[in-house]
């Protein structure tokens, strides 16, 4: 039975149209505001027109009915439309998300989606880009990211990365032995400083001071209650011996093994056990984050804030995909990483002789040379860790690796 005021079909193109705030393209009242936000339980803090529109046409719709729009693609991946993709996906199934959709004198790029008003069951997803081959992706691979993001990925990765969690000893990473993950402490930053200024304070590490497989630099800060805003504040847990370092922000995954003790901040996750005895699991663990793999799955299914400054979601970290290895291709990775983190020390001694240096100084193309080699060394070895990993997940055809290669052109 039809209900008064609704339709089966509502389609259209809404105003694009910031309402709050320093890029406001109307003056619109305090009440006005205030009518919307009560009304339509929108964003508050940077309101645009076109989510009030959307959930406007989804109060419009029959039972069954479709629903499509054309609007900035800001809708699929910014903070601010969290709830309401939330909604969508839990609520609603979609049936196709068209990204980057031409649309004549718009330069922004555009996504154009197709919504039906039924609770999804096990939906498929049509995707496409530009037009350029479309595909089907399950709703729950959206709703099971943090943020509930729309993001495409191509057909030929998403393949990949779904037979490997097909595979029998395929896990995510929380399920790993015995690991836990969690984040550094909640340090004030004003309160870090780079020298030690008083007897009371401790060495810390923050995500500006590791680097893939080494330790940069220390900072100092006065651990006290009073100097914490929250994270972990577990001082028995912060000084695990064994860790897995791992920053929270960039567009590339950067890991380190610690075994110092030294407590990390909050801009960094850290991996630990409880018996903190696991240091081979641990080392193993390092390798697979900074492996070509595993950052070709951050990158494409778990990083957020893509076009802003992208992170990493504890929810999604313990997401990531984990194939267990048997005693003698883990014995083999971590022989490797053990091997990267030797040369560390080694190559920025001389990084930093050459940088303190003139070329026209005896022995500087000595040190360019010695540079040259430890770069060309540690290059090898990742090599050497990344075939290793594609082995592991069994990746092993030229296709399926140039797939994972393109990620980082």
């Amino acid at each position: 039975m039809l209900k008064p005021n609704k339709f089966d079909v509502v389609i259209g193109n809404p105003p694009w149209i910031s309402i709050k705030g320093k890029h406001k393209s109307i003056d619109i009242s305090e009440k006005e505001l205030n009518y919307y936000f009560k009304t339509y339980n929108c964003d508050t803090y940077m309101p645009n027109m076109y989510e009030i529109f959307i959930r406007k046409g989804l109060r419009l719709l029959n039972d069954d009915g479709f629903f499509s729009f054309i609007v900035p693609d800001r809708l699929c991946a910014n903070q601010q439309f969290i709830e309401l993709r939330k909604d969508l996906l839990e609520n609603y199934t979609i049936k196709k998300l068209w990204f980057k959709v031409k649309f004549p004198g718009i330069i922004a790029d555009t996504v154009v989606f197709v919504i039906q008003n039924k609770k999804p069951s096990q939906n498929l997803i049509e995707i496409t880009e530009n037009n350029k081959g479309i595909y089907k992706i399950p709703q729950d691979t959206y709703l099971n990211s943090s943020d509930c993001s729309w993001f495409y990925v191509k057909k030929d990765l998403f393949e990949v990365f779904n037979q490997i969690k097909k595979q029998k000893k395929s896990i995510q990473l929380f399920e790993f032995l015995n690991i836990k993950t969690t984040s550094g402490c909640g340090a004030k930053s004003h309160l870090v400083f780079d020298e030690k200024t008083n007897e009371r304070q401790i060495q810390i590490l923050k995500g500006e001071s590791i680097n893939k497989y080494v330790t940069l630099k220390k900072l100092w800060f006065n651990f006290e209650k009073r100097n914490l805003s929250g994270r972990t504040t577990n001082q028995e847990i912060l000084g695990k011996k064994y860790k897995v370092l791992l920053r929270k922000t960039g567009i590339d995954l950067i890991a380190t093994f610690d075994d110092s003790g030294i407590f990390p901040e909050q801009s960094l996750y850290f991996i630990y056990t409880d018996e903190d005895k696991n240091k081979e699991d641990l080392l193993f663990l390092t390798g697979l984050l900074n492996s070509k793999l595993i950052n070709a799955y951050y990158r494409n299914f778990a990083i957020t804030n893509r076009d802003a400054t992208p992170q990493l979601k504890k929810v999604d970290l313990d997401k990531f995909p984990v194939i267990i290895p048997n005693k003698e291709i883990k014995e083999n990775i971590i022989s490797i990483v053990l091997e990267l983190i030797k040369l560390q020390k080694p190559y920025l001694i001389v990084c930093s002789k050459i940088a303190n240096s003139e070329s026209s100084k005896k022995g500087y193309y000595d040190l360019v040379e010695e540079k040259s080699r430890l770069k060309s060394e540690m290059d090898k070895l990742e090599l050497k860790l990344n075939e290793m990993i594609y082995e592991l997940y069994g990746i092993t055809t030229e296709s399926e690796k140039k797939i994972i290669e393109e990620c980082f052109n």
